[in-house]
């Protein structure tokens, strides 16, 4: 069984996906880590897989 571990220097990195922009602004933002599966909202509607960005 192999096991997945996070490096220390990424420990700390976070992402953010801003959504629902109107008025000059986006009214709704998700915080996560890498690593994290991103929920992106309609008209896509998918999780976007994060863990392997870490191998970069």
């Amino acid at each position: 069984m192999s096991e997945f571990r996070i490096p220390e220097r990424h420990a700390r990195c976070t992402l953010a996906l801003h959504s629902e922009p109107g008025g000059g602004t986006y009214h709704r933002r998700w915080s996560g880590k890498f690593g994290d599966e991103v929920p992106v909202p309609a008209p896509f509607d998918f999780g976007l897989t994060t863990a392997e960005l870490l191998r970069y």
